[in-house]
């Protein structure tokens, strides 16, 4: 300001203004000016390489490939690697659509999908072709220390799979059975009152965990865990979890060797790790005159607890069911042991199979590769339908929280409603897969569905149960339900 006027800026050369236009500053230094260019140059080389991808894309596919979620990558790791990854699953599903595609690159290089579309997903997992990413089996990888029967594909695997089938055969379950009785008689005699009116209250899950360590040990090794190589595994499975399942996966520098060295979490987890490891070593030791195929039954063992934990909260929060299954229950055999007639309860069928929908053990389902292009149709997120291609080498994530609450196929889907299956249709069935379809289904849920009735049925005849604290499900690996407390009545 001179005299009290305002100066007139002084244009500079047109150059000059071409140059800064363009994001360089005539007056800076040459490196500087590099540096600009050098970003510019990489921002149009990635515009031409989207452009010229997504005209490939229409070229080359018939249909338009699965939108893509409006989330971006780090607030995609972020989900999904939550405790409430399921629930964000099912918001994905009901607000972007069925079938959308995750925003991971270029953390993952090949097309990452989620496919909650109940027909589609049932259609990717039926075929025999289809196979498991590498990609999303580290952390099964990194507890076993190298692969195993969850994450090995072709003769590695069907080989295993084949023991196990032999190994849950109607013979060898029936005595799988009979050990797990025995087990669930000491923890009963341990846990709940004896007479008549006696009061217990049970962290539910934490104390179905504990049964699930020793009868894993009884019935694969014939192995009496201590109370404190339980209380130890616990905790050791709590940690690895908790650092392998979702913190290193929200951070892939922890994944790397260095990540021992950076956080102290990581090590004590891998403290963990090599625990769990030597405590398997000491079993299978004790162990060494038993058969391999008999050791592989641990594997069938694992979700026997949590459907019989969220049943058991749902039929305390729902008494009219509770009381009415305790009747037919006790109307059909007085005796608790008497496994083939407490089964063939209808009603108890329904409460399993409705908790199982409502409350997956693994709500985050599977995940295939696609082995060819593939036509499908499915929800657009908008209230239509469209056709889609899901292009060979994309990876499926079939999510079964989403899946089996799906509105298009169940009625108040939110909602325990086990009389849904009294006259189930055939798009209910279709969408029922807690433990996936296919070759990579679980090989032991007919143990776990008969053992999941017989545990529930004996617990409900002579308790009744009421809710003292609710808590969240959590979704860490499987689902479950940490410090929810019920109470245990015994009843005449």
């Amino acid at each position: 300001m001179i005299n009290g006027s305002i100066s007139a800026p002084v244009k500079g050369d047109w150059r000059d203004e071409l140059l800064r236009y363009f994001g360089v500053d005539p007056t800076a230094s040459w490196t500087t000016n590099v540096w600009v260019w050098t970003a510019i140059a990489f921002l149009f080389a990635a515009l031409a390489y989207l452009s010229t991808a997504q005209r490939s894309d229409k070229e080359r596919y018939p249909h338009p490939l699965p939108p893509r979620s409006t989330l971006g990558l780090f607030e995609t790791l972020e989900h999904c690697n939550s405790i409430h990854f399921h629930e964000w699953s099912l918001d994905l599903a009901r607000n972007q659509g069925k079938i959308v595609e995750y925003n991971f690159w270029p953390l993952i290089r090949a097309r990452v999908i989620a496919v909650n579309d109940p027909k589609v997903a049932r259609k990717i997992l039926e075929n025999p072709e289809s196979s498991k990413p590498r990609e999303f089996y580290d952390f099964f990888d990194g507890l076993l220390g190298g692969t195993g029967f969850i994450s090995e594909e072709g003769d590695r695997y069907k080989h295993p799979r084949k023991s196990v089938s032999i190994g849950i055969s109607h013979s060898n379950m029936d005595d799988m059975l009979t050990k797990m009785h025995a087990v669930m008689d000491q923890w009963i005699t341990d846990n709940l009152g004896k007479n008549q009116g006696d009061v217990s209250n049970i962290d539910i899950t934490v104390e179905m965990e504990k049964a699930t360590i020793q009868s894993i040990g009884k019935i694969a090794f014939g192995y009496d865990f201590s109370t404190e190589e339980i209380e130890r595994t616990l905790h050791n499975i709590f940690k690895i979890a908790d650092e392998f399942g979702r913190a290193c996966e929200k951070n892939p520098v922890r994944k790397s060797p260095i990540g021992v060295f950076l956080w102290a979490a990581k090590r004590e987890a891998s403290l963990c790790v090599q625990d769990i490891r030597r405590l398997v070593q000491n079993v299978l030791e004790a162990h060494q005159k038993k058969s391999v195929d008999e050791q592989k039954k641990v594997i069938v063992l694992n979700e026997l607890n949590t459907p019989g934990s969220f049943a058991l909260v749902e039929l305390a929060k729902n008494k009219d069911v509770q009381t009415r299954l305790r009747q037919e229950l006790r109307s059909a055999s007085a005796d608790p042991t008497d496994k083939k007639r407490l089964v063939d309860n209808s009603l108890l069928k329904r409460v399993i199979r409705e908790t199982m929908r409502l409350w997956p053990v693994a709500a985050g389902g599977g995940a295939r590769v696609i082995p060819q292009d593939m036509v499908v149709t499915s929800s657009d997120g908008l209230g239509g339908e469209r056709l889609m291609t899901i292009p060979k080498g994309t990876i499926a994530m079939m999510n079964s929280y989403p899946i089996m609450r799906d509105k298009d196929t169940f009625d108040r889907p939110d909602e325990w409603l086990p009389n849904r299956w009294e006259c189930p249709s055939q798009d209910m069935n279709t969408a029922f897969f807690p433990f996936m379809v296919g070759r990579r289904s679980c090989p032991g849920q007919l143990l776990a569905m008969s053992e999941s009735e017989v545990f529930l049925a004996r617990l409900v005849m002579d308790y009744e149960w009421s809710l003292v604290k609710e808590t969240q499900p959590e979704y860490n690996i499987t689902l479950m339900i940490m410090g929810t407390i019920l109470q245990a009545m015994k009843v005449g």
